[in-house]
C-alpha cells in the first residue's frame, strides 16, 4: 500500500472517530502518524523533483490538542520550542501562529504575541512558592487584563485539565 492509500485511510478512520476524553488518544496518534506520512510524501516529491529534501519540523495543532515532543539527545528539541514559543528565530523556514506569520516579527510584537497566545509549562516548573496553585495560575491572567470572572473560568478549565482541581488551594512548594 502507498503513502497516498495510508493517508486516505487514516482520514477515513478520523472521520468516523468522535472525539472524546477516552478516544482523544487514540486521535492524537492518528494526527502523528498522518502527518509523518505526509512529510515523507513530501520529501519523495521533492526529492522527485531535484531539489532535495529538508530536515524540519511540521506540527499543525487544531482545537483542543495536546502536542508531545520526544526525541533523541541534540535533535533540535528545544531549539523547537524556543523558536514556538517565540524567544528564538528560525533561521529558514515559516511559523505561523492563529494564521499569522510569526517569521520576522519584531520583538514587540512577538512579546504581545507570546503574551496573549502562548504558554510555557517548565521542567523545574517555576512556580511561586509564596502563591496558591490557583494564584500561580492566575497571575498571568492578570498581566493579561483578562477580567475577574473569566478569570476564575480559565484557572478552573485549567486546573480540570492538568488534574489538579483538588490542589488549587495548596500552596507550590508541597504541591509539587
Amino acid at each position: 500500500m502507498g503513502i497516498p492509500e495510508k493517508i486516505k485511510r487514516i482520514e477515513e478512520e478520523m472521520k468516523k472517530t468522535q472525539i472524546n476524553k477516552a478516544t482523544e488518544h487514540h486521535v492524537g496518534l492518528l494526527k502523528a502518524k498522518l502527518a509523518k506520512l505526509r512529510n515523507e510524501q513530501d520529501e519523495r516529491r521533492e526529492q522527485g523533483t531535484g531539489s532535495g529534501s529538508s530536515i524540519g519540523y511540521d506540527i499543525k495543532k487544531s482545537m483542543d490538542a495536546t502536542v508531545v515532543l520526544i526525541g533523541l539527545p541534540n535533535v533540535g528539541k528545544s531549539t523547537l520550542l524556543n523558536i514556538v514559543g517565540l524567544l528564538d528565530s528560525a533561521s529558514s523556514g515559516s511559523y505561523q501562529l492563529l494564521n499569522q506569520e510569526m517569521i520576522g516579527l519584531k520583538e514587540k510584537e512577538k512579546s504581545k504575541a507570546r503574551k496573549e497566545n502562548i504558554g510555557f509549562i517548565f521542567q523545574n516548573f517555576n512556580l511561586i512558592d509564596e502563591l496558591s496553585v490557583y494564584d500561580n495560575i492566575e497571575l498571568p491572567l492578570i498581566y493579561n487584563k483578562v477580567s475577574s470572572c473569566d478569570r476564575k473560568k480559565k484557572v478552573e478549565a485549567i486546573a480540570e485539565k492538568l488534574g489538579i482541581s483538588h490542589r488549587l488551594k495548596h500552596y507550590c512548594q508541597p504541591a509539587s
